[in-house]
């Protein structure tokens, strides 16, 4: 039995294309897949994706305006680069400290000299002790671990207390934010602030309260009480941070009220306090304080503070007042131009003493004086531009496909709500400006072909000289394109060969497309640059369509032209009808074959087609010469019905990838020939789906369209007419998905 079944796979395997081979050296049997490619299954028709905006990024997935200087922030990698004299390879200790976004991460990676690849390093040890020597540059990560005390007894709770000035409560030392906490003396008649914090060092969750007190002699503030109980829960080597304000009135010593931390009603910690002088002046003032060298220092004591403080932490907002004094207010900026640092109040004194350097400067940074000016001024002190004041950021929009070819009614409409807000952002823009500039014309082209204002683009296409802006390439992408709606193959062919060999894959895609529409125009088979047919995800849907079998036909006087295409034979059944009858019960033409499903065809003709030729005439027996016929056409897998139309062009419908192509007797592609669709949905509605003209290559989509979903389409109506070649009404199904 199992001998008759393996019998029975391998007869089975032959008769799909498997060639069967001899045994292995192991005595096991194996097939080789001889079946032809067609079986594959082909790739059908899919629908059009949304509409996505797209814009030019100098960081991954971020917009321009959200690229800040804060992206980067200032750190000690950073500052071993500004301090690198680019003489040996630069590597930094602190490399990891770079790490606050992936953006900082790369630009990190980039700026350090390590290499690519990593040289090969030797490691020895000898006993605890390791020797590591680099075939290169390297960065070596140490973690050492030493002997320590063991703790003492039960571990308790712990508490800290400080007081410390809201006004100035920190320190930088060596590029740390430290806290600065006062002393023994505090200010009459200034906010302070307590802060209390509880540590849970234990492994157990801890139910604790903690008693606050504000100082004698003090008031409280925001919102404070003289005497709080704050209930905290604490989990496992958790901290939790209380604070309270006050002031004091009059001068004199208090005393401070310890923070009391209970559990149970049993006082487990608390915290030090000592007895508070207040005075009208401190004794010991921190003379190396920013708080008092902005106020009482003199003028050498604030730049040479200024000269090595971190002024990222300084407010320099605080000598403001010394800044009416114009030679002062020199020497200042001149310090802070040196150390890349700017200030708007400082800056903004460059006004008073009609200094236009610095006014320049201030102005550059007035971001809400150019938003109210429209984004445009050019003047000896200022010149805005929106772009790079990222008012205005050119936007791209794409995939696109429009229903109407034409305004419905008086106005033009933008369907489309977020190419509607940004064309009129650009109209507002231009319209405070002067005169246009190149790149302007350029993004006015653009959007007015994304409203399929094709005649308007060229025009504007046309005053920009490709030499005169930084974007060549778009500039001729999108002449090679025009010049297809001009019907200048020549010239779009010569575009697209410059960049066939482009090393961008997004672009080089974007010239083959328009080189295979020229091929195909011309008749021709599509390649690349290699001369192989080109392969690129652009290209595939369009190269699948040409291997779909294609079934059209149109009766010419007395004969029958059958266009065709992948199909070897055809059945044909002529039915005796009566033409206006069934047109007026129902537009749909293709649905003429539906009412003569079960009625036995007049007469069944076979037909042979030459796989070399793309048309095949036969003539139509005499008998139905004269009467109206409805002519039916079967033939790999396709079936195609028409009633008896006068007309002198061919239509080939590509049903699973939603096209057609029109073409002349001759077979050249019939280029601008209006197309209008109707379809019918899943809920038995018929509606407009879209019209407009085919390409250049006589092609036209008839089943994309961008807008709101709809109902499933079951079937498209088409009308094709053009002035010359008549008329056309069929019916195609819908693409599969």
């Amino acid at each position: 039995m199992e001998e008759f079944n393996e019998a029975v796979k391998l007869e089975k395997n032959n008769a799909l294309g498997l060639n069967i081979r001899s045994a292995d050296k192991d005595g096991v049997a194996f097939l080789v897949d001889n079946r032809p490619a067609k079986l594959a299954v082909e790739q059908l028709y899919r629908p059009v994706a949304p509409t996505t905006e797209w814009a030019e990024n100098n960081y991954d997935r971020m917009p321009i305006s959200e690229q800040t200087p804060e992206l980067v922030p200032a750190g000690p990698f950073w500052l071993d680069l500004s301090k690198h004299d680019g003489k040996t390879p630069f590597l930094s200790r602190h490399l990891a400290d770079a790490s606050h976004n992936v953006h900082e991460a790369l630009l990190a990676l980039a700026m350090i000299d390590l290499p690519f690849e990593a040289a090969k390093a030797e490691v020895k040890f000898d006993g605890a002790r390791m020797t590591h020597k680099s075939g290169g540059p390297a960065i070596v990560y140490h973690e050492e671990i030493r002997p320590s005390q063991a703790a003492q007894g039960k571990l308790p709770i712990l508490v800290s207390q400080n007081l410390f000035d809201p006004a100035d409560r920190f320190r930088t030392e060596n590029g740390e934010k430290v806290d600065h906490f006062l002393g023994e003396e505090a200010l009459v008649q200034r906010v302070l602030g307590c802060q209390v914090v509880v540590t849970n060092p234990s492994s157990s969750r801890q139910r604790l309260s903690v008693l606050t007190q504000i100082p004698e002699g003090a008031m409280p503030l925001n919102g404070g009480q003289v005497t709080k109980a704050t209930p905290v829960d604490l989990e496992p080597f958790r901290t939790q941070t209380l604070e309270y304000f006050f002031y004091f009135p009059k001068t004199g010593r208090f005393n401070q009220c310890p923070a009391q931390v209970a559990k149970d009603e049993r006082v487990v910690a608390s915290g030090s306090a000592q007895p508070l002088n207040v005075v009208e002046k401190l004794s010991k003032v921190d003379t190396g304080s920013w708080d008092h060298v902005s106020q009482m220092g003199t003028a050498d004591e604030v730049l040479a503070y200024l000269d090595k403080a971190n002024l990222q932490e300084t407010d320099l907002g605080r000598i403001a007042w010394r800044m009416a004094d114009k030679a002062y207010f020199e020497r200042v900026l001149g310090l802070l131009r040196a150390r890349k640092t700017y200030h708007p109040v400082l800056w903004s004194y460059a006004l008073k003493h009609d200094s236009p350097e610095a006014a320049r400067e201030f102005l550059s940074h007035q971001e809400q004086l150019a938003r109210d000016t429209g984004g445009w001024i050019a003047c000896s002190l200022v010149d805005y531009d929106p772009v790079a004041l990222k008012f205005l950021e050119h936007l791209e929009y794409k995939p696109l496909v429009h229903a109407r070819a034409h305004a419905l009614g008086k106005n033009r409409q933008i369907v489309n709500a977020r190419i509607l807000e940004q064309y009129h952002h650009l109209m507002r823009m231009l319209a405070l400006k002067p005169a246009p500039g190149n790149e302007d014309w350029l993004q006015v082209a653009y959007y007015l072909l994304l409203q399929d204002r094709v005649a308007e683009a060229i025009e504007a296409h046309k005053r920009v000289p490709k030499n005169a802006v930084a974007t060549a390439m778009q500039h001729d992408l999108m002449g090679a394109w025009l010049a297809m709606a001009r019907e200048d193959l020549d010239g779009a062919e010569a575009i697209a060969a410059k960049y066939a060999s482009y090393p961008v894959d997004r672009w080089r895609a974007a010239f083959a497309l328009v080189g295979e529409q020229v091929a195909e125009a011309r008749g021709k088979a599509p390649t690349g640059a290699d001369g192989k047919p080109v392969d690129d995800p652009l290209l595939r849907q369009a190269t699948q369509a040409s291997k779909e079998p294609a079934l059209t036909a149109e009766l010419v006087g007395g004969k029958l032209r059958i266009n065709h295409r992948n199909i070897q034979r055809v059945t044909m059944n002529l039915y005796e009808m009566d033409v206006e009858l069934l047109f007026s019960r129902n537009p749909f033409s293709q649905q003429f074959g539906d009412r003569f499903a079960l009625v036995r065809p007049n007469q069944t003709v076979e037909v042979d087609l030459p796989g070399d030729k793309a048309q095949t005439e036969i003539e139509l027996p005499a008998r139905f010469a004269s009467v109206n016929t409805l002519v039916e056409l079967k033939g790999g897998g396709k079936t195609f019905s028409l009633p008896r139309f006068a007309r002198t062009m061919n239509v080939a419908t590509m049903e699973n990838n939603g096209q057609l192509k029109v073409t002349t007797q001759d077979g050249k592609p019939l280029a601008k020939a209006y197309v209008k669709v109707y379809a019918r949905h899943a809920d038995g509605r018929v509606r407009f789906h879209k019209d407009g003209y085919t390409d250049i290559r006589g092609r036209f989509d008839h089943a994309s369209v961008s807008g709101p979903p709809l109902p499933p389409v079951e079937k498209f109506a088409i009308l094709v007419l053009d002035e010359k070649h008549g008329a056309l009404i069929q019916e195609v199904a819908a693409p599969a998905r």
